[in-house]
Parts: structure tokens; sequence; C-alpha cells
């Protein structure tokens, strides 16, 4: 990879990767209730950046020592058509209070993308 290696644990890496979704899903809901529970399916854009081949090491130097290197790898652009997927657990022990998970996906050729989400719901839960 590189002929030298970086003297401290300050290491970046470029490009940041990121990925943005946009999607329209459609689904179906349980009626309030103690225990409630709702799946959607959709059709889903997704774009962003995405980390190529290695490329080098660059180091940023101060008095001829090394401040901090980076990990420096080509820069791939991304876009593809998904299937987005959520499904929200949830319960309610009182009209006003409950708490949820979401599992969330996103589908796609490229970079399928898989996560969760803890929520706190607080108002009226009717």
């Amino acid at each position: 990879m590189s002929n030298y290696s970086s003297p401290s644990k300050n290491n970046f890496v470029t490009p940041t990767q990121n990925y943005d979704d946009y999607g329209f899903l459609y689904g179906w809901t349980s009626k309030p209730h103690t225990f409630q529970v709702s799946a959607s399916l959709g059709l889903s854009v997704l774009t962003g950046v995405k980390r190529g081949n290695y490329l080098r090491q660059d180091r940023t130097m101060l008095f001829n020592s090394v401040l901090y290197t980076t990990d420096v790898y080509e820069k791939n652009k991304i876009f593809a058509i998904g299937v987005p997927l959520e499904t929200v657990i949830s319960y309610n022990p009182s009209r006003y209070f409950g708490v949820a998970i979401n599992l969330y996906a996103n589908v796609n050729s490229n970079t399928s993308l898989l996560g969760y989400c803890f929520v706190i719901k607080i108002g009226d839960l009717k």
C-alpha cells in the first residue's frame, strides 16, 4: 500500500462516504392499541459517494514531524434505483406515551442499506 506508515493514530480517510435515499413508501398499519405494527414498501433513488481503490497516503507535517496522515481513495459517485422497506413495532402503555423500534432497509444493485431506530413517543397517540 504505502512505503511509510503513520507514527500516530491521527489518521483520516478521504473521500467521506455518504448516501442520500429519496423514496416513496406505501404501507399498512394496525389499529391503535397497546401493541401496534406497521409495514411499508416502496420505490427509491439512492445517490452518494463511495470509496473506490486505494490511491496513496498523504502526510501533513509540522516542524519535520508528522502531524497526521490521510489515506486517499478514488471517489466513486453512485446512483441506484432501490426498494425501501420499513417496519415499526410500537408499545403504547398509555394514550400519551409509547416506545417503538423502527427497522428499515433499502435493497438496490449498488449499496444496500440496513438500519434501526429506537423511538420514544410522547403526545396524543390515538
